[in-house]
């Protein structure tokens, strides 16, 4: 035997030992299993855990519910999050047992003292009952049943699907809804007129607007995407926090006059959403008509439905045809940057003389004709131009012209100098003053440098992934091609 069979071998023989040291007095791998191939989670009606998160969950009337309140009153649970549970326990296989000693079983944390006990029952009584222990060095836990001493190691979400707090198994959506659902949404806010939203046909050729008996504003302009959001919030509503101690409508703010969100389905049903007051943590009270249950929400999650008619006004600000533009301006003070578009390249014509160094991408041209176009306001201030909106001296002015000649000018008045960064802005589109959020304006300020080419940064070969592993000669030859290209 030459000298590296014998160094070989040692090698063996000293990780056989390591091996064997560290299991238990007696392992079976391949004999004992953990199986619950034959489990019929549909026939499962109650879940019990038992542990730090400790829970009681029973199926009525084909619904899931959790008991609340020390046990005396059962709320409605996410069946869901219950039906992925029954799923795992159905996966779980384990043919690799670790221990059959009962002393043993603190060290994996499957007692009833350190681990997560999950009991399941149908009608004919309990059908599974299992502790999950620590996690296992490769990402499962180590799983025992109950009344017996085997401890398996097994790959498996158990433990993630069952850790959770009795909130996080409670039905936090408000109803079951499904925007394909819904043709109309009538808005009743409080101290606004209400109006109504009508949905017509289905997938891409959907189409969403206002009730024909809507009467609107001179000038009002109708958000089509505004209105979309809107209706898109309704199925997807959930609760932050429950109501569960007893308390008044006036203290919720359903006594008096408050907010009403009325949800039409296509097979005539209806759904009424009741919108309360603010308490003290700027979450709002919201029930379900004919339901028990009051929920809290956020405040901006429902601040869209109180807002009235003016919610759904259009916050675009300028329109063109991206395709059609041949110049872009921006003037700002005495600075003014043009860019045209010539035989089909763009190019800078102003100022004459460009910055030391600086290289023109023409490709920014389109991006920042797209960044204009999808500028968006903050909120609107009105039709009638003032003085004091500051747009007889405009801080800003960018100018869109099209090979048909038709043109557009946004421009930027002064800022605001309270609150929020803000500054007022008057759209071409309709002529009346909104206002941006400054950040909007001050990016155009930037002029020329908006369509200075940047370089990439430089690029990190010890972070590409496989490149240490590469022979030397090789690293060092790609290494020199791709700074040659500059990557």
């Amino acid at each position: 035997m030459n000298r590296s069979a014998v160094i070989a071998l040692g090698a063996l023989v000293v990780l056989g030992g390591v091996f064997f040291a560290t299991q238990e007095e007696q392992v079976s791998v391949g004999v004992q299993t953990l199986s619950f191939k034959d489990f019929d989670g549909s026939a499962i009606r109650q879940v019990e855990i038992k542990g730090k998160n400790a829970a009681r969950l029973s199926q009525k009337d084909g619904q899931w519910q959790i008991a609340v309140a020390d046990g005396a009153k059962q709320v409605p649970a996410d069946g869901q999050a219950v039906e992925k549970v029954l799923e795992e326990v159905g996966k779980v296989r384990s043919s690799f047992m670790v221990s059959q000693r009962k002393e043993a079983h603190g060290d994996y944390e499957v007692t009833a003292e350190t681990g997560t006990e999950v009991i399941l029952s149908s009608e004919k009584g309990q059908a599974v009952s299992l502790v999950i222990g620590k996690r296992t060095a490769k990402g499962g836990n180590y799983l025992r049943e109950s009344g017996s001493d085997k401890v398996f190691s097994a790959s498996t979400r158990l433990a993630s699907l069952v850790s959770k707090k009795t909130i996080d198994w409670r039905g936090r959506g408000l109803w079951n809804l499904k925007k394909e659902e819904i043709t109309r949404v009538l808005l009743k806010p409080v101290e606004q007129a209400g109006f109504a939203l009508v949905l017509e046909g289905e997938g891409p050729q959907s189409q969403i607007k206002l009730a024909e008996d809507v009467k609107t504003a001179p000038g009002f302009r109708f958000g089509v995407s505004e209105a979309k959001r809107l209706v898109d919030a309704l199925p997807s509503l959930r609760a932050v926090a429950f109501v569960d101690e007893p308390k008044k409508d006036d203290e919720m703010g359903f006594g008096g006059a408050h907010t009403q969100v009325v949800v039409e389905k296509k097979e005539g049903k209806s759904l009424t959403l009741h919108i309360g007051s603010e308490n003290d943590k700027n979450q709002v009270y919201v029930k379900v008509a004919d339901k028990e249950q009051v929920y809290l929400l956020t405040k901006s999650s429902v601040q869209k439905f109180k807002g009235g008619l003016d919610a759904l006004r259009a916050m675009d600000l300028v329109a063109f045809d991206d395709k059609q533009v041949t110049k872009l301006e921006i003037i700002s003070g005495q600075n003014k940057t043009v860019v045209e578009k010539n035989a089909g390249a763009w190019a800078i014509t102003s100022p004459k003389k460009l910055p030391d160094a600086f290289e023109f991408d023409p490709a920014t041209v389109v991006r920042q004709l797209s960044s204009l176009k999808n500028t968006k306001a903050a909120s609107f201030v009105g039709l009638e131009n003032q003085v004091g909106f500051g747009f007889k001296k405009p801080s800003l002015e960018v100018r869109v012209q099209q090979a048909d000649g038709q043109q557009a000018a946004l421009i930027f008045g002064r800022d605001l100098t309270e609150g929020d960064a803000q500054t007022y802005v008057k759209s071409p589109i309709d002529g009346g003053t909104y206002l941006v959020r400054s950040f909007q304006k001050t990016r155009f300020e930037r002029g020329v440098d908006l369509f200075k080419k940047v370089a990439p940064p430089p690029m990190n070969f010890n972070q590409a992934q496989g490149f240490n592993s590469l022979p030397p000669d090789v690293r060092k030859s790609l290494e020199e091609q791709m700074r040659k290209q500059n990557l």
